[in-house]
């Protein structure tokens, strides 16, 4: 990621030097020039103008704009501001959300080339060679990883993810006689995987029951098992009974906590991807600065998280029995008692102790607040990544914990229970 931004801020730099990742990533041989690099960028960026009739409040046109004016036509921040009549501090967050999604589909343009290699020898751009091709898991784990990492906390709208894979394997399909049938999915329906992550394991599979049912139909339906987003591929079984094995998809699907099955059936081949629903998870925060749950509120705005707020701490349990909350944060300087005193509370009364808490304070303390109960340390001032991250971690750690009770008759285990060294996630 960070050499994608670097060639977009370069992007007519004749002095530029791309490095070799970053060259093979974009499909061209090594060495190749800066001016072919930036070409095949700004290409890209225009290959992703919207059609017409995609609505100007779309996300996908307004980050193609601001690709366009901030990269393409280098106009600064105000400028790009003026012309899309956005706030500048609004362009700057668009502009990292834009970055990303120029990076998503330049991936899904290199693991296309890179399958094309595998299943026939060669690419259909004749500089990319096996011997200029790097590990293509590698650069697949690489680039979801800075995905995650620039955008913690990120959902996957399920009808979105499905929409926009099949829009791209539908002429695939075409040329193969196949159609792709989709069913209606629930438009609350949300995974808690990066989308640019279950969009690619999709075109792949999509893509790889295309090549199986040639002149048939692929189906595809999408639904919620208890905390599980299902999403069903199936087709006519390939006549030969070959299929290549998914590793690839398994791979993604893995690192997010889903599975991938396949089942064959006489006249079905059904292909089965699970992963984690996002569903709405519920924040109290207990702090009296509103400036700083203002920016939890900001952090959290496009992920799974629901922050709701609570100034004084004594009248806490009426909070959690108004807002049943999943995780609770709490700041110890607070105005009317004792942060440590709140969080023994917590911790010990009925309605509250099995609620993981977070401390985030200026008093970094951290061995007496895992002493105390809490889950997880943070010091303030902390940053928006950080913070996604904290989140991210704890309800991680509350899904694996709640999968060891499960499986042990004696309850939770003890070493799976007790607070991590480190207080960082």
């Amino acid at each position: 990621m960070s050499h994608l931004q670097e060639a977009l801020s370069h992007l007519h730099d004749p002095d530029y030097e791309p490095p070799q990742a970053l060259i093979e990533f974009v499909g061209l041989s090594t060495p190749s020039s800066a001016l072919e690099v930036q070409a095949t960028i700004s290409r890209k960026i225009e290959e992703l103008r919207p059609v017409a009739d995609v609505p100007r409040s779309a996300r996908s046109r307004r980050s193609h704009g601001i690709l366009h004016n901030r990269f393409v036509l280098k106009l600064t921040v105000e400028e790009t501001a003026e012309r899309m009549a956005m706030g500048a501090s609004s362009v700057r967050r668009a502009q990292r959300e834009a970055v990303h999604w120029l990076a998503s589909h330049l991936l899904e343009d290199y693991v296309r080339r890179r399958q094309n290699l595998d299943d026939h020898g060669t690419a259909p751009d004749s500089r990319l060679t096996a011997k200029n091709t790097p590990d293509v898991r590698a650069q697949v784990e690489q680039e979801l990883a800075s995905l995650q990492v620039g955008a913690p906390g990120a959902i996957a709208r399920v009808d979105e993810v499905v929409s926009a894979a099949v829009r791209l394997e539908t002429v695939v399909g075409a040329a193969r006689g196949v159609n792709l049938v989709v069913s209606t999915i629930d438009a609350e329906l949300a995974a808690a995987v990066h989308p640019s992550a279950l969009r690619q394991a999709l075109v792949m599979s999509l893509g790889q029951l295309i090549e199986w049912t040639a002149g048939h139909e692929v189906r595809i339906r999408a639904s919620s098992e208890d905390t599980m987003v299902v999403l069903e591929l199936s087709c006519q079984p390939p006549a030969d009974g070959q299929m290549r094995e998914l590793t690839l998809v398994r791979e993604i699907i893995d690192s997010r906590g889903g599975t991938v099955q396949v089942a064959h059936h006489p006249d079905e081949l059904v292909m089965r991807i699970e992963v984690p629903e996002a569903g709405d998870v519920t924040v109290l925060v207990i702090d009296d600065n509103t400036d700083v749950v203002y920016f939890y509120q900001r952090c959290t705005e496009g992920t799974r998280y629901h922050i709701v707020h609570h100034s004084e701490g004594r009248h806490v349990f009426d909070a959690v029995a108004a807002s049943d909350p999943a995780l609770i944060i709490v700041d110890i300087m607070l105005p009317d008692i004792d942060g440590w005193e709140l969080l023994t509370n917590l911790h010990n009364h009925p309605l509250t102790r099995h609620i993981p808490v977070l401390v985030c304070s200026v008093i970094h303390e951290a061995n007496l607040a895992l002493a105390l109960g809490a889950v997880l340390c943070v010091r303030k001032p902390v940053s928006h990544r950080d913070f996604i991250q904290a989140l991210d971690w704890v309800m991680e750690r509350v899904g694996s914990i709640g999968q060891a009770a499960q499986a042990s008759s004696g309850g939770p285990d003890s070493a799976t229970d007790r607070p991590p060294s480190s207080p960082r996630p």
